[in-house]
């Protein structure tokens, strides 16, 4: 009989990667598809791959801060704009995500930002352009014109803009839109205990 330390009746005992690079297999997953949603343990770390296209993504993956609140707060700005800026302050939730995009799609956010500010900072000089035009209606028009570019630019930049659009965020969780289909493909589904909506 031999006499060292193999004994092949021992259960393994080889180290099993994480999946995604920190998010382990069954029992320690933190992020999860539902339907078109990632959702997440709140501050939980995601896939090292671009949520636009999942493509993989290397080196630091710069940590994202997303906010929420609900929407019915909007309504606030009907009685009072700074009291309602202060109640979102105070109440809305958050979570820090490192959400990766890849080269293509990181520099086609910069262009989509850069072209947003860009518009926004011509904007009254193209209203004054209008204006010097259009004769005697000419100021009320160029400065229609430039609010309407102004507040375009704003929309644009924001929603086109956003890597992951957060849908809720509550004390333990939270989920999100805008990830591809490929990318959401990729995690496990969300187990039907935790669809607490």
């Amino acid at each position: 009989m031999r006499n060292d330390d193999f004994n092949p009746y021992s259960p393994p005992t080889a180290a099993i990667e994480p999946m995604f690079g920190g998010l382990a297999p069954e029992g320690e997953v933190k992020v999860w598809r539902d339907g078109n949603e990632l959702v997440a343990l709140i501050d939980a770390p995601l896939p090292p791959r671009c949520v636009k296209c999942n493509r993989p993504v290397h080196g630091t993956i710069k940590p994202r801060t997303f906010y929420w609140h609900s929407p019915w707060l909007f309504l606030l700005v009907l009685i009072n704009l700074l009291i309602a800026l202060i109640v979102v302050a105070i109440v809305r939730k958050k979570s820090v995500h490192p959400a990766a995009l890849c080269e293509a799609h990181a520099k086609a956010r910069g262009q989509i930002i850069l072209g947003a500010w860009a518009t926004a900072l011509a904007a009254p000089f193209i209203g004054g352009g209008i204006a010097a035009i259009a004769g005697d209606l000419g100021g009320l028009v160029g400065s229609g014109v430039a609010v309407l570019l102004v507040l375009g630019a704003l929309v644009f930049g924001s929603t086109k803009g956003r890597v992951m659009l957060p849908r809720r965020i509550d004390k333990r969780m939270a989920r999100f839109t805008g990830c591809s289909e490929e990318y959401l493909r990729a995690l496990p589904i969300l187990p039907v205990q935790l669809r607490r909506r």
